[in-house]
């Protein structure tokens, strides 16, 4: 999980917070920056619970001010899992497999198929859609369009 903690420090004491962060083993980056704080620390960790007591490590610093936790991962979102995605949205309707990067879905009960929720979600995906019957099914083919 990644997360950034924006840090505000005392007046001349950003130099100390900023060698606590980079003695801490969570934090992978540092960066001074001028705007509505004075630090920002990027940190991966497992869990936010970890994100926590990362944040109340910095917060019990005598030169920190003020943080602000960001937590930028909570896991892969459903959004980002689209063949998850597809498989959940077509449920017993249909079979969804991945295929030459883009899916092959072979829908099994046409009345009970999402299509129209199928076709904007590939259509979402910038996806090239086709339509095509093999026996007796019909198979939607998507993948990315060649540029």
């Amino acid at each position: 999980m990644t997360a950034f903690l924006l840090i505000n420090a005392n007046p001349g004491r950003e130099a100390q917070v900023v060698r606590l962060l980079e003695n801490m083993r969570e934090v992978k980056e540092v960066h001074l920056v001028a705007g509505p704080c004075d630090i920002v620390a990027k940190i991966e960790v497992d869990n936010e619970q970890e994100v926590e007591s990362c944040a109340s490590k910095v917060r019990s610093d005598e030169h920190v001010r003020s943080i602000t936790k960001i937590v930028a991962s909570l896991g892969r979102p459903k959004e980002m899992d689209s063949l998850k995605n597809l498989e959940e949205m077509v449920g017993s309707a249909g079979f969804v497999s991945s295929e030459y990067g883009g899916y092959e879905i072979t829908v099994v009960d046409p009345p009970t198929f999402p299509w129209y929720d199928v076709f904007i979600f590939l259509l979402n995906l910038s996806f090239d859609i086709w339509i095509v019957r093999k026996d007796e099914s019909v198979i939607i083919l998507s993948k990315t369009p060649h540029e």
